[in-house]
């Protein structure tokens, strides 16, 4: 067994290497390479666009965001580096996590914990200038960047702050009061970079999304992952029932109703009204305008809400 074992020597038997002698060279070239690093600092800084920072930390040390993506399909790590990179992403880490060979699963690693920018910093800042019979005093940003902090003079409701960040362009996930009451400072989450992603995938035809439940075969827990092509395959059918019944009631309609929708349109209210592509599906069918209420989710009972409180006013359109 030892007559048929070979070995490599990198460094023959017997060799002399005179380090001491040419040590001057080695120092000389020590001190060259830390030079050049110290050059590379403002070069990171100042001529590296794409660093734009004198060190290149990594997440675990300027800190940022890890996501776990799973998708139902095999996807290349590029596909989902370059839907990142389209969506203004950029340098994120992607790697295969988990099962390797499955490539359904990678991990996301993001230095930015919030895309807010300075131009809609002063955008928020400016549309919650006046907010009702409040004023704004002070807004303050998290060192992460994920929340901020709104002080006003007077208190507020969290959902008028809410409002009015949205129509400042800013999504808000939470806002709730910080500290003394009579300070009337809020803090305000904002959307992570995890609904970021998600449109970033989705806007590169990559939507997935989790769900959990009971498999009736085994009956255990189970979470699967499903896209936006299954939900349109389930929801095919009763979306298809839904036009027809439109269709039906336009064919039935009075002339001087059929007059009134085609000028003012259809209206969609309710939770089907935020199904993407309905809007145009009847459109196509109909060949009317078809538009979408404010708030679809909430429209129908504040709607009877309206209609309860001036109840006498329009007792005259009730049908029975």
């Amino acid at each position: 067994m030892a007559d048929q074992q070979k070995f490599f020597e990198v460094i023959k038997s017997g060799t002399d290497i005179d380090f001491i002698g040419t040590q001057k060279y080695w120092i000389g070239a020590s001190i060259t390479l830390v030079l050049v690093t110290f050059l590379m600092l403002p070069i990171n800084a100042y001529v590296l666009k794409d660093r734009g920072h004198v060190l290149n930390w990594g997440v675990d040390f300027k800190g940022g965001t890890e996501l776990v993506v799973e998708f139902n399909k095999t996807v290349d790590a590029a596909q989902v580096r370059d839907a990142m990179s389209a969506a203004g992403l950029h340098n994120a880490d992607v790697v295969k996590y988990g099962n390797v060979a499955a490539a359904q699963s990678f991990m996301i690693r993001l230095g930015a914990v919030s895309i807010m920018t300075a131009e809609q910093a002063k955008k928020v800042e400016a549309n919650l200038a006046r907010v009702g019979d409040a004023s704004l005093r002070k807004l303050d940003s998290s060192e992460g960047g994920d929340k901020i902090y709104l002080r006003f003079d007077k208190n507020l409701e969290a959902n008028v702050i809410k409002d009015a960040l949205k129509a400042a362009g800013t999504e808000a996930t939470q806002v709730q009061c910080f500290g003394p009451p009579e300070d009337h400072t809020y803090e305000v989450t904002l959307i992570g970079m995890e609904g970021e992603v998600r449109k970033a995938l989705d806007a590169k035809g990559l939507k997935h999304i989790p769900i959990s439940g009971m498999d009736l075969t085994t009956g255990m827990p189970k979470v699967i992952t499903i896209t936006d092509e299954d939900v349109r395959k389930a929801i095919k059918e009763p979306t298809m029932a839904i036009v027809e019944a439109v269709r039906r009631v336009l064919e039935k309609m009075s002339p001087d109703l059929a007059s009134d929708v085609a000028e003012n349109g259809i209206w969609l209210a309710g939770g089907g009204a935020l199904l993407k592509g309905l809007r145009l599906l009847l459109h196509q069918i109909t060949g009317l305008e078809i538009k979408k209420s404010e708030d679809p989710l909430r429209a129908v009972i504040r709607g009877a809400g309206a209609v309860t409180e001036h109840f006498d006013f329009y007792r005259t359109v009730f049908l029975n």
